[in-house]
């Protein structure tokens, strides 16, 4: 039943959202497929204000929510998103990761550093 309950609200949420109405990147259902089997049984690492890795898989999480949790499909070679009800999920989880792997809330996303610069 709560599952029930997450998952209306999740719907809810999404449609009454305006920023979730305009995506940059094409789905992928294969992506979507791994991530939400990523999120449920992984954490994320390596977290910092453009991306974030979870089970090895480094992901884009800048421009949220609309180019989020997108990655590279290198059989098609594009880059591809997942649903935006995962991305939804995917945020929740990013956040709360966060906040467990840094004990400073102005530590959890420090601006990555370009090898050039």
């Amino acid at each position: 039943m709560k599952a029930l309950i997450e998952y209306i609200w999740d719907i809810v949420f999404l449609i009454c959202h305006p920023s979730f109405l305009s995506m940059i990147r094409p789905y992928s259902k294969e992506w979507d497929e791994l991530l939400n089997s990523l999120i449920e049984k992984h954490y994320f690492k390596e977290i910092d204000e453009i991306e974030a890795t979870i089970d090895g898989v480094r992901v884009w999480i800048a421009n949220h929510p609309h180019g989020s949790f997108t990655v590279l499909d290198r059989a098609l070679d594009r880059i591809v998103r997942p649903s935006r009800r995962t991305i939804y999920k995917a945020h929740k989880k990013l956040l709360k990761d966060a906040s467990t792997v840094y004990d400073d809330p102005k530590k959890r996303f420090t601006r990555a550093k370009h090898p050039g610069l």
